[in-house]
Order: structure tokens, then C-alpha cells, then sequence
């Protein structure tokens, strides 16, 4: 019977396959995956389905689509250089349709907004990853990474970036309880006393004594 559903467990086993089986240009290398490694129950055709539709990856299904592939980090770079599109689509053989295509897609992959790539996550967007992660999540814990659209992503960041900067960095700090993500390690408060002198007059033995009591 086909499974309809990705768990959460496999959906992280099938974005650890995308980093060990993909070039530098994020496109998945599916010939080279070994058999031994796909998650248990799929085939293939599976694992680059849900790659394509649900996270916008390319599959090269043969070493002999690599040969064809186009140099996309190059033509990014011929971009940044200051080459117009259609002097770019000249130079490679390409329209400048594609060329366009390829300078967006390279961007897309590498989580660039603009001329620079981006560097260290701030404290707002991890709030605003947390906070798309408790809105869409199943009942068994799993992740929709599929109700991340346009309009959810992060200003130069992938929907690849944000689920890895859950899985590998943030997800540890959270439990899921069936319901929602459940912060586990939040600090304890520094609790700090302070102590109160007072003085006391007693009677004793006729005469008069005082004390001072620390409370």
C-alpha cells in the first residue's frame, strides 16, 4: 500500500540524502544514490518527487545529464561582473530567457537576496521560523513544509535554508507534545535574595537588651 504522508523523522532523513547526494549547484545527483541509502519503503522516483514539488530541487536522474547541465554559478558571476543578460546568453549559447532562469534559480539556491549572499541568522527571523513551524505542523509532528510559499519565505532566504536551520539548530530546543513545540530548555531565572536587618528589644533580667536579626 503507497504511503501517502512523509513522516517529520523521514522528511529530516531525506534533507541529510539532499546534502551528502548534491552539487554546488543544489541540484540532486539521484544516479549516484545507493540503494541502501533511500529511506526505507521508497523508491527513488519518490525521493525526487518530493524534492521537486515540495522543495523546488532539481533531480538528475543520469550522469550523462551533466554534461548538459548549464554553469549556473558562472553565469551568476558573469552577472555580478556587469554582462547584460543577452551578452550572458551569447557568451554561453544560451537565450537570454535562460539566462535570466538561471541567474534567478542560482540565487534561489543559495538563499541571495540581492549582490551578497546571507550570512548569520538574526534572533527575528528565527521567530519568524518558529512561529511558521507552530502554524504548520501535523499531529504527529511532522513539519508542512509544503504551506511554505512566496509569501512565508524569509527575505533571501530557501525554503531548504529554513528547514535546515529548524532541523539543525533550532528543532533541539523544542518538544512536540501532540499539540504544539514546547520550549525544553529554557534557562532558569537567577533568583537572588536580599536580607533584611532588623533590631528587637527584649526584657530580660530587669534590664533592656538589643538585637539585630538578619531575615
Amino acid at each position: 500500500m503507497k504511503r501517502k504522508y512523509w513522516t517529520a523523522e523521514e522528511e529530516e532523513q531525506l534533507i541529510e540524502l539532499y546534502d551528502r547526494y548534491s552539487d554546488k549547484d543544489g541540484n540532486f545527483l539521484a544516479y549516484k544514490v545507493k540503494k541502501k541509502d533511500l529511506i526505507s519503503g521508497r523508491n527513488i522516483m519518490s525521493h525526487r518527487r518530493k524534492l521537486e514539488r515540495d522543495w523546488n530541487i532539481t533531480s538528475i536522474g543520469s550522469s550523462r545529464m551533466i554534461s548538459h547541465k548549464i554553469d549556473y554559478k558562472a553565469i551568476y558571476e558573469a552577472h555580478l561582473s556587469g554582462c547584460t543578460i543577452r551578452q550572458i546568453g551569447k557568451d554561453f549559447g544560451i537565450s537570454h530567457q535562460s539566462a535570466r532562469t538561471a541567474i534567478d534559480r542560482y540565487k534561489r539556491v543559495n538563499g541571495i537576496s540581492s549582490t551578497e549572499p546571507k550570512t548569520g541568522w538574526t534572533s527575528e527571523e528565527d521567530a519568524n521560523l518558529i512561529e511558521f513551524v507552530m502554524n504548520n505542523t501535523r499531529w504527529d509532528g511532522a513539519v508542512l513544509w509544503v504551506n511554505l510559499n512566496q509569501h512565508d519565505l524569509l527575505p533571501g532566504r530557501t525554503k531548504v535554508a529554513m528547514n535546515r536551520r529548524w532541523i539543525k539548530q533550532l528543532k533541539a530546543d523544542y518538544k512536540w507534545d501532540g499539540k504544539t513545540w514546547v520550549k525544553t530548555n529554557v534557562p532558569e531565572a537567577n533568583v537572588t535574595t536580599t536580607k533584611v536587618k532588623t533590631t528587637r528589644r527584649t526584657f530580660l533580667w530587669g534590664a533592656f537588651t538589643i538585637e539585630s536579626i538578619e531575615a
